[in-house]
């Protein structure tokens, strides 16, 4: 990860910040993450706002342990250091707070046609309760709130669909739960509520409006913001074109979480792939599942469990090659892992996105554990609640779209990974055995797609021989 996107500021500027204290959330390009302090003191200035993009190192906000502290560190965000006496440049700056995660692009300011009619729609209650309800259960969408919100909420006793998001793509913050907690109990919008509009305008407007015109999404018709140059003069934007095939309607930036599956998607393009496919009979195998079911296994522990016990026999399909992007693979090496760390993709509908949460250590762990670890690593992955290594410490991904009626499918490799297996469902097919007889069984067929810089077509056949052999007689997964 190389930028993180500011969610949320959970202290505002002159806010007291004790060491180890969580001041900010920030998103990566698959999850949010509380961001701690290491150092105590004021809040003096925040450089990037709720909504910002900024890269890992760079500054985001100026600590400060003294008043002439605090008052060079809004100098320095104000951009006045130049005016400063020397004998003020000569003091120690302030500590400065920084991020080691990723980002977007910060939205662009809003025009005062927007916020003239966002002010309409917040001093109509029942406008803004129509708007409410569309963005919460009613619409079937999941509720998407920081971590610290959803403490704010349980302890305010405040239920999230019922609340109004005003972070970036309408994420519920901290201050909205606290703004309709005091609505509800009859106190009405606060300062601190608007405070930390990422949208800041000149324009005056009702406190009720300015709270919630950051929640509007920004049409891409909105006038783009124009750049100063040092003179002071107004420079044109570079606007990007897009072609119009059939009239466009609308243009939306792409979320950090399809940002990041586009990189990975194009990376993918540097690797000399090949697949091979095999038909697996699954008749043992699901009966095993419907006798292992009600005790919580779960299917796709069953087939980490199967993967895992089969890659214990071929460790090329989940080493790694060294070899940068576009770099001399033969100047590079295999690396061989010790453990064997599963990788199942999830898809995240209401992100648009996916996800790769981690079965680290799947070789040694029982079904049983597995399945308890995956239903923990599911539902936090969908709260985008998982930490890195959770999602990204994989070395062989599986893909499953047999759930969706697919039959077969080419999966695509993930970088830095020598293979991924594509499930396909499982069908009553008319087949011979072995001797001779008609009947019918049920038949699945996995792809492998694999890195062929490392992996050759016998490798991946001797794999796939091994699961297969593992999948028809599963038994053996039970007392593993």
């Amino acid at each position: 990860m190389t930028t993180g996107k500011v969610v949320e500021w959970m202290k505002q500027e002159g806010d007291t910040v004790e060491s180890g204290e969580c001041i900010l959330v920030v998103e990566s390009d698959k999850a949010d993450m509380d961001v701690e302090t290491f150092s105590q003191g004021t809040l003096a200035s925040i450089i990037a706002p709720a909504g910002s993009e900024a890269k890992v190192g760079e500054c985001l906000a100026y600590l400060a342990e003294t008043e002439e502290d605090i008052k060079i560190a809004r100098a320095l965000a104000a951009g006045l250091s130049a005016s400063m006496s020397e004998q003020e440049l000569d003091k120690p700056l302030p500590k400065q707070a920084h991020i080691e995660t990723s980002t977007v692009p910060a939205p662009s300011g809003s025009s005062s046609s927007e916020i003239s009619t966002a002010a309409a729609v917040a001093s109509d209650p029942a406008m803004k309760q129509s708007k409410s309800a569309s963005s919460s259960s009613s619409s079937g969408m999941r509720i998407i709130a920081t971590p610290y919100a959803k403490k704010r909420a349980k302890s305010l006793g405040v239920t999230l669909e019922d609340v109004v998001g005003s972070g970036i793509s309408g994420r519920i913050v901290a201050e909205d739960v606290e703004y309709f907690a005091a609505q509800r109990s009859g106190g009405g919008a606060t300062a601190e509520h608007v405070a930390h509009d990422p949208y800041p305008t000149q324009t005056p407007v009702s406190v009720a409006a300015q709270s919630y015109v950051h929640s509007l999404p920004r049409p891409s018709s909105a006038p783009p913001a124009t750049i100063q140059s040092s003179s002071g003069s107004s420079l044109a934007p570079a606007a990007k074109s897009f072609s119009a095939r059939g009239g466009i309607s609308h243009v939306i930036p792409l979320t950090a979480m399809e940002s990041a599956v586009a990189i990975n998607m194009q990376r993918s393009l540097d690797v000399a792939v090949a697949v091979v496919a095999v038909d697996i009979e699954m008749t043992q195998f699901e009966k095993l599942y419907g006798r292992l079911k009600p005790k919580g296994v779960t299917i796709t522990a069953m087939f980490a469990k199967a993967v895992a016990s089969a890659l214990t026999k071929h460790p090329l399909l989940y080493a790694t090659c060294d070899a940068e992007t576009g770099g001399d693979i033969g100047d590079s090496a295999i690396i061989y892992n010790s453990h064997v760390n599963v990788a199942v993709a999830v898809s995240m509908p209401s992100e648009h996105g996916l996800i790769t949460p981690v079965l680290e250590k799947a070789e040694e762990t029982d079904m049983f554990e597995l399945a308890r670890k995956w239903r923990d690593l599911l539902k936090r992955a969908r709260s985008k609640n998982l930490s890195p290594n959770e999602y990204a410490s994989g070395n062989f991904t599986i893909s499953n779209l047999g759930m969706y009626g697919v039959k077969s499918f080419q999966a695509i490799l993930p970088p830095g990974q020598s293979a991924i297996l594509a499930l396909g469902s499982s069908n009553p097919i008319v087949t011979a055995d072995d001797h001779g007889f008609i009947g019918v069984r049920n038949m699945m067929t996995v792809n492998l797609t694999f890195d062929h810089r490392l992996v050759y077509g016998t490798d991946a056949a001797e794999f796939l021989r091994t699961l297969r052999a593992i999948i028809e007689n599963p038994e053996l997964l039970t007392s593993s």
